[in-house]
């Protein structure tokens, strides 16, 4: 079965086809039905997504690849992948659309977080300390 989005009434522990990202974001219009309902998980994918590669994804590779196209196929406004040993971020679009960061760019959402920029080089420093 393909994984989706979790529906608020399958949110639980056990089951894998639900996702949940490491760093979700989701702009405050659209938390007060979610507030209301009480729900623990969110019934629909966040804003922005944040995934940070580590050493354990590599003996799951292909989970690893399925987790960020699950992200995209469910519809999150935008997924940063960030690599920290390789010193790189990969930033996919909803349409479909993949961008490589390295060495000396930022990292920005202008539409869903407006004013925000964090520099790689500034990440990597933060993630070493």
């Amino acid at each position: 079965m393909r994984r989706r989005w979790a529906e608020p009434d399958e949110c639980d522990e056990k089951d894998r086809r639900a996702r949940g990202a490491l760093g979700p974001l989701v702009r405050a219009e659209r938390l007060p039905d979610v507030r209301k309902a009480g729900w623990g998980v969110l019934p629909f994918p966040p804003d922005l997504a944040v995934e940070i590669f580590s050493p354990g994804n590599l003996r799951k590779l292909a989970d690893f690849h399925h987790r960020v196209r699950d992200f995209i196929d469910a519809g999150v406004g935008e997924l940063w992948v960030i690599y920290p040993d390789a010193r790189y971020a990969t930033v996919y679009r909803p349409d479909g659309s993949a961008r490589v960061l390295r060495d000396r760019a930022a990292l920005s959402a202008p539409r869903i977080l407006p004013g925000f920029e964090i520099a790689l080089d500034e990440l990597w420093r933060s993630l070493l300390v």
